[in-house]
């Protein structure tokens, strides 16, 4: 969004914010609460509340916070971004949270919106101003609100049973970041953890009283270790948890990798990769994580749990952090995990566990000499495969998904000559 605030002064600006404001607080006509919900989303109503969410997230993000605004900015933009903090931000943000006290209560908000006010949140979490008018909010919508959103939910079980395949394209979908609560959840709880402290502490005193519920379902256990995989990373970096974590991931994460529900084994390995520059300070758990999760990718029968644990072995395998310790955990199974992956490849047609494979193939070139024929000849096949045209889906967002799958397996087959070819072997 570019403006020019001579052509469009304040008063203007101001004058459409006050409507995007009134669209977003509307009410919505009884007849459109009387629909099926699988249509409600298409209604004119709701996505004039979607586009009047987007004009105010992106005026906030590009001209309403004077911390975003570049060195040397006309005085009337600084105007603008001192004006919009001080009168807007927390009309919006009382806006906000009335749309998601709402879905609290289980009044029907459609998708997009819970997606766009987390957006909005996000933004606001940065800046002192917006902070000071939300925190007293935060902890109820990380209870209530984000920790329902990250524990999964019956549809995505029954995907994750029946369609594996399309679970696992689905939460590997890039574009899942645009449109999805889920993703939205996980991206303001990331924010909020690194930027305010104490919503650190708080979220992780929440998730202590729930893991020790006795009672507590596998759903809501999915949760748990769904919030730990999103402010892993955080952490992992702060004294006050460092000595606490490695007895965490023993007690919490490493009985889920054998857990008899696929999902939370499928979690916990999800979960795992933000803590794999955890230094442990007993080194025969830095044994049994490697190979629980090696386990998972090369045993399970669960797709999307060897998905996830392929994807947690690619962070835990680099020639400094891994060692040489981790390097002779995992060269006895070398050849069976780089089978194992070229099986997912050919499974999913995702470029993500194509980038694993090269990872391997770079760090452990003289250990698969004697299987580089094969893993080529594989390859090969499956790019002939993908290239097709009788193969050609109609569909032209998987026609994009399957060029990328071409690409990548084309980049790994150069990784393969690059590390093997010049070897007479």
């Amino acid at each position: 969004m570019h403006l020019s605030f001579r052509v469009l002064p304040t008063q203007t600006m101001s004058t459409w914010l006050e409507t995007c404001c009134a669209m977003v607080e509307r009410r919505l006509p009884e007849r459109i609460n009387a629909l099926d919900e699988d249509d409600r989303p298409e209604q004119p109503w709701w996505k004039c509340k979607k586009w009047a969410f987007h004009i105010l997230i992106r005026t906030f993000e590009r001209h309403g916070a004077p911390a975003n605004l570049p060195k040397g900015q006309p005085p009337e933009r600084i105007e603008f971004a001192n004006f919009y903090l001080k009168a807007f931000s927390g009309k919006v943000i009382t806006l906000v949270f009335g749309i998601l006290e709402a879905y609290r209560q289980k009044i029907y908000v459609s998708p997009r919106i819970v997606q766009l006010s987390l957006n909005y949140l996000r933004e606001s979490v940065r800046h002192a101003f917006s902070w000071k008018i939300m925190q007293n909010n935060v902890v109820i919508l990380i209870q209530d609100i984000i920790y329902p959103l990250l524990c999964i939910n019956d549809d995505d079980i029954e995907l994750f049973n029946d369609e594996p395949v399309e679970f696992v394209r689905a939460r590997l979908d890039i574009l899942d970041e645009y449109v999805s609560p889920v993703s939205a959840a996980e991206l303001f709880l990331s924010e909020a953890v690194a930027k305010r402290k104490d919503v650190l502490m708080k979220t992780v005193s929440f998730l202590g009283t729930i893991i020790h519920n006795d009672t507590i379902l596998p759903k809501q256990k999915d949760g748990v270790l769904h919030m730990l995989g999103v402010i892993g990373n955080v952490l992992i970096k702060k004294k006050a948890f460092t000595n606490q974590l490695e007895n965490m991931i023993v007690q919490y994460l490493f009985p889920e990798l054998q857990s008899p529900t696929a999902f939370l084994r499928a979690r916990a390995c999800y979960a795992l990769r933000n803590f794999s520059k955890l230094e442990y300070t007993i080194s025969d758990n830095s044994v049994r994580c490697l190979t629980y999760l090696i386990n998972c990718l090369c045993n399970d029968t669960s797709l999307p749990v060897k998905v996830e644990a392929a994807m947690a072995l690619n962070l835990f395998m680099s020639d400094s952090d891994t060692g040489e310790k981790g390097k002779a955990i995992i060269i006895p199974h070398l050849q069976l995990i780089v089978m194992r992956i070229i099986e997912i490849i050919r499974q999913t047609e995702i470029d993500d566990v194509m980038i694993v494979l090269q990872k391997i193939v770079g760090l452990f070139d003289q250990e698969l000499q004697p299987i580089a024929v094969q893993m080529t000849r594989q390859l090969v096949d499956f790019f002939k495969h993908v290239v097709c045209s009788e193969n050609a889906p109609t569909d032209e967002s998987k026609a994009e998904e399957r060029t990328v799958a071409a690409m990548g397996v084309l980049n790994t087959l150069d990784t393969i000559v690059s590390c093997m070819g010049e070897k007479p072997e």
